[in-house]
């Protein structure tokens, strides 16, 4: 198999309520500090991603690169830069409420290798 590439995908995007799209920015830094705190926890960390180690072979040699770059005596990159993306899908409860709620379901980060891909997402405009 040769080298894969893809990425370039693009929704329609969706109206949300202004109350609704308020609430997501109020919990933006929440959520943004519940992703650093994650990371920056290295015990709880190495416990949570141990089990995906063992039974993936491309996730245990990135979660031993990891465990190599904590070994080192300090810390060569002290400064951290956090690019995340939040995605949301419009829910409605069937309680016979038909107020729509928008309801998170995951968070991304963006890794430096993106960059490479703006030339892809050009093409889709």
């Amino acid at each position: 198999p040769g080298p894969v590439t893809h990425a370039p995908v693009t929704l329609q995007p969706t109206r949300f309520k202004k109350a609704a799209f308020e609430k997501a920015m109020d919990l933006a830094p929440t959520v943004a500090a519940l992703m650093r705190g994650s990371r920056s926890d290295r015990a709880w960390l190495e416990s949570i991603v141990r089990l995906a180690a063992s039974a993936d072979p491309f996730t245990e040699k990135l979660v031993g690169l990891c465990l190599d770059y904590w070994a080192l005596p300090e810390d060569p990159q002290p400064i951290k830069l956090d690019i995340t993306r939040a995605d949301y899908l419009e829910h409605s409860p069937t309680s016979g409420d038909d107020e729509r709620v928008i309801l998170q379901v995951e968070v991304n980060t963006i890794a430096a290798s993106f960059t490479a891909l703006s030339a892809l997402v050009s093409e889709l405009h």
